[in-house]
């Protein structure tokens, strides 16, 4: 009978479970059940849970650093409003769209444009477009918007020429077109950058993917960036993107900032 009534417990929450947002929850309560284990209380009760494994206490401590419990993001009233609108196409998903919206509200006093090189449907250059607009700042898009290029095979272990091609210019360009401070570059960059080479940036979002196009995007705008300005990489710490994290880690090999790797795999730099 030792545990009987714990595992009745279990399964009465189990009942309850209607999804894995309930899973969740059930993983912050492990700690709780773990203190309970270690009091005098399991003693004196004889709650039956003297049984419970050592492995509670692993999962305990792993609850610690579960991401997601909290939906901080859901505070945030502009985003929200921003991302209701961004959502309406497949791209990023919440936490890393609120990475990069937070990470450019750090660049509201800094002068320059703001740039993104992989577009594909839009999603998260949505984001930036109406977060920018607030602060009276261009958005630049750089976009095959017909797939991807030539990959290394050296290098890049997942991705090949013409993925990501299930998007068109003019698709992108009706889901924006509410964004009037965009412009888009569409073609294989940095070929398409002539225009712009002339500007500052103080916001570069680089979503490109492979080896060769992210070395191309380090090496155009990290001159181009303004002081404390930000570069966030979204790939390098995707398994699949092995290309995009060895392009930063050999273009910031011998350069004054270090590359901040963030739990939601994107890098960050921030120009010195």
């Amino acid at each position: 009978m030792k545990g009987t009534r714990v595992r009745i417990c279990l399964r009465a929450i189990g009942r309850g479970l209607r999804c894995t947002t309930d899973t969740v929850r059930l993983i912050a309560l492990l700690p709780a059940l773990y203190r309970i284990y270690r009091s005098n209380a399991a003693r004196i009760y004889h709650y039956g849970i003297e049984s419970i494994p050592a492995e509670l206490r692993k999962i305990s401590l792993w609850h610690s650093n579960f991401l997601g419990l909290t939906d901080f993001w859901k505070d945030d009233r502009g985003f929200h409003v921003i991302f209701e609108r961004a959502q309406e196409v497949d791209g990023n998903n919440v936490v890393r769209c609120f990475m990069l919206y937070q990470f450019l509200k750090l660049t509201d006093s800094i002068r320059g444009d703001v740039a993104e090189v992989g577009v594909y449907k839009g999603r998260t250059a949505k984001v930036l477009a109406l977060a920018s607009r607030e602060r009276g700042k261009e958005v630049r898009l750089f976009d095959t918007f017909s797939g991807m290029p030539d990959t290394d095979p050296r290098r890049d272990n997942f991705y090949h020429k013409g993925a990501f091609s299930d998007t068109s210019l003019s698709q992108v360009e009706t889901f924006l077109s509410d964004c009037d401070n965009v412009t888009m570059y569409p073609g294989f960059f940095p070929e398409t950058s002539a225009p712009v080479s002339d500007k500052t940036f103080s916001f570069v979002h680089v979503d490109a993917d492979i080896y060769r196009s992210v070395l191309d995007c380090c090496r155009f705008f990290y001159p181009r960036m303004a002081r404390n300005g930000i570069m966030i990489f979204d790939d390098p710490g995707f398994s699949d993107c092995r290309g995009a994290k060895i392009a930063v880690d050999e273009f910031f090999s011998d350069k004054q900032e270090t590359p901040c790797h963030l739990a939601t795999a994107q890098v960050l730099v921030l120009k010195r």
